[in-house]
């Protein structure tokens, strides 16, 4: 969810709200929205999955403890079934980093090289063209 400020309404159910460093976006507003607290420079809630207006914020409202959330979920990845092989590579990708960052100190580097000796050759080529010159620079270069 995101704090925007709302610019101009367009029509019953569309506005045009600008984000905090300014940019400006085409949003609707959904159908539970109270349409009387809507006007030009008020605070309101956007949803970024269905880019849309969810709520209005009040002058005393903390935008930070609207998007807080209350209560943590109660479920674990132990209560997902079928998706064993999806919750270890989130583990490996997101738990792995925090728990053992010695893992991470001296990364590897992998260079794909493909189709390399298209670089500035035709299909068939003398190994001493140009093109062949071209190709040995760019490989040890990298």
């Amino acid at each position: 969810m995101l704090v925007e400020s709302l610019e101009v309404i367009i029509d019953d159910s569309h506005a045009m709200v600008s984000t905090s460093v300014g940019s400006e976006h085409y949003v609707s507003f959904l159908s539970f929205v109270d349409e009387d607290l809507l006007g030009p420079g008020c605070s309101v809630l956007l949803s970024h999955e269905v880019h849309a207006v969810i709520g209005v914020l009040m002058d005393d409202t903390d935008p930070w403890s609207v998007m807080k959330v209350e209560k943590a979920p109660l479920e674990t990845c132990g209560d997902t079934g079928g998706l064993d092989n999806q919750i270890q590579e989130i583990k490996e990708s997101v738990e792995l980093p925090l728990t053992h960052p010695e893992y991470y100190e001296e990364m590897v580097s992998i260079m794909f090289i493909e189709e390399i000796d298209a670089i500035g050759t035709k299909k068939r080529y003398d190994s001493n063209s140009g093109g062949g010159r071209e190709i040995r620079r760019r490989v040890l270069n990298c």
